[in-house]
């Protein structure tokens, strides 16, 4: 419940991507180590918009966060995301 609090308090002046990390890393214990960060879906929302999905792999969970990027200011809002248990 804390990291979707910390989630939706993403800080306008920081990158959606490096805060989720960040914000992860707070709850190392719960999710393990970071092993990887790996675009997942691009595509054209508007002329000067786009959706950028990633997937971040922590060693117990993944965290899927969908990006509204735009192409004019290089700002990059948080749309959505999900915390996935990593079964194996």
């Amino acid at each position: 419940m804390a990291l979707t609090v910390d989630l939706l308090n993403l800080p306008k002046s920081q990158s959606p991507i490096s805060f989720a990390r960040q914000a992860m890393s707070n709850y190392k214990d719960e999710t393990g180590g970071f092993q990887g960060l790996f675009e997942t879906e691009k595509s054209a929302l508007t002329d000067d918009k786009e959706l950028n999905s990633f997937a971040l792999q922590f060693e117990h969970c993944t965290l899927s966060l969908d990006l509204i990027k735009d192409r004019k200011t290089k700002k990059e809002f948080l749309k959505g995301f999900n915390i996935y248990e990593n079964l194996s």
